[in-house]
């Protein structure tokens, strides 16, 4: 990766809203971090050593709030890493492009009877007596 890159990935993180998300075909895909250039090959090292496959000049760059990563391919395509299913979706055929998709996603209120579940991490439950 060049610097260039690195130049877009530090005016991004300062552009950044705090909670961000890219739409494609009707899919929004949240992006909670966008990781500082310097540890791009540290974390893509990481997944690797945890299963995960990457194509010669891939690097792990960003990550969503439910533990799926962003992918940037040395072509500059970024590419959505669901660890649930293993899969990959495509994103934008180049990172200027991803990073100017980059938007504050739209606030949703349900009013309570529209709620017909939620799930609640174990760890944040309270105990009662």
């Amino acid at each position: 990766m060049t610097s260039d890159y690195a130049s877009l990935i530090l005016e991004a993180i300062k552009n950044l809203p705090e909670r961000s998300e890219y739409s494609k075909n009707g899919v929004a895909y949240e992006v909670r971090d966008i990781f500082a250039f310097a540890s791009w090959n540290e974390r893509t090292e990481r997944m690797s050593e945890a299963d995960w496959h990457f194509v010669m000049g891939e690097f792990v760059f960003a990550e969503d709030s439910c533990g799926n990563y962003f992918s940037i391919r040395s072509d500059g395509s970024v590419w959505f890493l669901d660890h649930e299913t293993d899969e990959r979706t495509a994103l934008a055929s180049e990172l200027r492009q991803f990073l100017e998709g980059l938007h504050k996603p739209e606030e949703i209120a349900l009013p309570p009877h529209k709620v017909l579940r939620v799930w609640v991490r174990p760890g944040f439950k309270p105990k009662f007596k």
